[in-house]
């Protein structure tokens, strides 16, 4: 089954009828986008009540252009970056929670519009970058398939 058969069977079913639950992977907090042009929040999710602030660390990630961080489980991040200057390759990493190590990074091609990613209840992460929605299997960016986005009219969807 292709990448996008297999997400259009994942998506497209429950569509048209009140959903019971998401396909998304089951995680407090799906994705936050990284500039400060837009206000992030979830409903229900989040930091818990009963946080001790005391506990937070911060850490820092040699992955620059980090546009979106999807999570995934209690110790895995997909980092999306996209460079804003010509000559840069756009990126999907995966990446340890707690420390932001590296641990796979796969370089994208150019594109004219960027996309985003999930993370899918049935293991795999997509990722639609440009023209192109990738399957990486099981959250491993090294097992990946890519289909091309159809046209309409010339242009892409």
């Amino acid at each position: 089954m292709s990448a996008a058969e297999d997400l259009e069977a994942a998506v497209v079913p429950g569509f048209d009828r009140p959903r019971r639950s998401s396909g998304l992977y089951r995680t407090l907090w799906p994705a936050d986008h990284a500039d400060t042009a837009r206000r992030k929040f979830v409903t229900g999710r989040g930091l818990p009540e009963a946080l001790d602030p005391h506990r937070i660390r911060t850490t820092n990630a040699a992955l620059p252009y980090v546009q979106w961080m999807y999570t995934r489980g209690d110790g895995e991040r997909y980092c999306y970056g996209v460079p804003g200057t010509p000559g840069e390759s756009a990126y999907l990493a995966r990446v340890e929670a707690r420390t932001l190590r590296v641990r796979q990074k796969v370089a994208l091609p150019r594109s004219l519009y960027i996309g985003g990613a999930l993370c899918h209840r049935n293991g795999h992460v997509y990722l639609v970058h440009g023209p192109r929605l990738y399957r990486f299997d099981d959250g491993d960016l090294d097992r990946r398939t890519m289909t091309a986005l159809p046209m309409v009219n010339g242009l892409f969807t």
